[in-house]
This record gives structure tokens, C-alpha cells and sequence, in this order.
């Protein structure tokens, strides 16, 4: 355990002194600041625009995030050889995969948190303030109206900036897999095939069902191998300031942890056969 756990610490130090890491992190926080202006072209449906052009500039950062750091910590060791100072020691190489997945991880959650409080940042200017003025001249005093605005629309909107965490997690648990023998245009290319295959998922069963029981039970298949990311894409019910609760949170956690385990496993199976030399 003490392994991975300064693996992982030594993962997170190594990502967080790239400056591509603030790069992106910049650009996404631009994407988000400058939201308010895509709200121009969407009469009636500033704010719904507002919040749904945040989470997308969020999840799209991070996943950006997710693919370089993967090949940065993952391939690259590999190909320099790097890793062979780790396995000269008692590490094994299940260490090292859990090690980079939990330093990788550290990094999203870093990164996630600043693009959050800046989303969190620019609703409060664009509806946060102008909402609790509102209550307080109807009586309500503005402990109570701030109060009311975090419990709801805060809250709300800090579920969405999780849920985009967790399926940019779910990922570079891919991303690890795929690092570990292929350099980082495939890396990228895979983890975006994998993205958008599990946002669709759900239809290409329901659409494979309906061609016969072969080809149905494909789709079954398929379905239950690929990660289904439809259940973690919230930006919908965010945009429309419709409920999340607390539940559905944790079972989305759950399936994220669990789904990210199995992935794992499979990496460290086929790293375990891996020959570095």
C-alpha cells in the first residue's frame, strides 16, 4: 500500500509541474468565463446555455487532461525505460498501475475543483447575486437568500461538476490501459472512441435489439462492456435546474469505482505479460 500510495504522490508531483497542465486548465476556464456570451444567441435560455457550455468546457478540459497525463506518467516511463528504477526495487507492477491511476486521479480532482469554482464563480455574477438581491427585497434577509441559493442552485451545480469528474475518472482508467503499449495519438484516439461509444451505448442496443436475437445479443454485449457514460451525463438536468439527489450520486460513484476496477484489473493482467526491455 505504502507503494502506491508514493507512486501515486510521485505522479501527481510529476503532472502538476507541467505546464500543460495550466494551459489547459486556462483555456477551460476561459471557455467558461466567456459562457455568458454564447448565452446572447439563446434567447430565453441564457442561463440553461450559461450552465451547459460550463460543464462541457469542464468535462472537455479534462479529458484532455486525462489522455496526456495517462501518456506522460504511463507510456513515456515505458519507453524511456524509467520504470525499470521502480522494478529494480520491491514494486510490483500492480503497485505501479494503481500508483499512476490514483496520481492521475489526484490531478483531475486538482484540476476539476479550480474549472468548478470558476463555473461556480461566473453563475453566482450571472444569476446568483441578482437572485438573492431579488429575495431580499421580498423580505427575506440575505443570510436566508445566500443560504437558499447554495442549497439549491449551488449544490446543484457542484453535483454536475462532480458527475463530469467521474466520467473523466471512469476514462483514464482507459487511458491507463491504453498507455501502457501504445504511444499518445492512439491513447487519444481510443479514449475519444471509448467517450463516445459510451454516450451512446444505450441506443445502440436498443437499435441492434430490434434486428434479431444474434445480432441483439451483440448488442447486449457490446452494452455491458462498454462504459455507460449516459448514467454520469448530467449537463442536461443541470441546465434545466432539474434535481439530482443525493442517491444518484452515490450510486454513480459506486458504478464509477466499480467499472474503474475492472479496468484496472485487466491492466494489470496485460501489463503483467508485458515484456519491458
Amino acid at each position: 500500500m505504502s507503494n502506491i500510495y508514493q507512486i501515486g504522490l510521485m505522479t501527481y508531483r510529476e503532472s502538476v509541474r507541467q505546464p500543460l497542465l495550466y494551459i489547459i486548465i486556462a483555456v477551460s476556464v476561459i471557455l467558461i468565463l466567456i459562457a455568458p456570451l454564447f448565452s446572447l444567441f439563446a434567447f430565453g435560455e441564457e442561463l440553461s446555455m450559461v450552465r451547459e457550455v460550463g460543464l462541457a468546457a469542464i468535462i472537455f478540459g479534462l479529458i484532455l487532461i486525462a489522455i496526456l497525463t495517462a501518456h506522460q506518467v504511463v507510456n513515456q516511463e515505458i519507453e524511456r525505460l524509467t520504470v525499470m528504477t521502480l522494478f529494480s526495487k520491491p514494486v510490483r507492477r500492480s503497485e505501479f498501475i494503481l500508483g499512476k491511476f490514483a496520481g492521475i486521479t489526484v490531478t483531475l480532482l486538482l484540476a476539476a475543483a479550480i474549472m468548478g469554482l470558476v463555473y461556480l464563480t461566473v453563475y453566482w455574477f450571472k444569476e446568483g447575486r441578482p437572485q438573492i438581491d431579488l429575495m431580499v427585497q421580498q423580505g427575506k434577509s440575505s443570510g436566508a437568500a445566500l443560504w437558499q441559493f447554495l442549497r439549491y442552485d449551488g449544490l446543484l451545480l457542484a453535483k454536475g461538476v462532480y458527475l463530469c469528474f467521474l466520467q473523466v475518472v471512469l476514462l483514464a482508467s482507459f487511458a491507463v490501459l491504453i498507455a501502457t503499449y501504445f504511444p499518445l495519438v492512439i491513447t487519444g484516439i481510443g479514449c475519444f472512441v471509448v467517450f463516445a461509444l459510451g454516450h451512446i451505448s444505450d441506443y445502440l442496443y436498443q437499435t441492434l435489439k430490434e434486428s434479431g436475437a444474434v445480432v441483439g445479443s451483440l448488442g447486449w454485449l457490446a452494452a455491458l462492456i462498454l462504459p455507460n457514460f449516459t448514467i454520469l451525463n448530467v449537463s442536461s438536468l443541470i441546465a434545466t435546474m432539474t434535481p439530482v439527489s443525493s442517491i444518484y450520486i452515490m450510486w454513480a460513484t459506486a458504478y464509477t469505482a466499480i467499472y474503474c476496477a475492472i479496468v484496472l484489473l485487466v491492466t494489470i493482467a496485460i501489463f503483467g505479460k508485458r515484456e519491458i526491455k
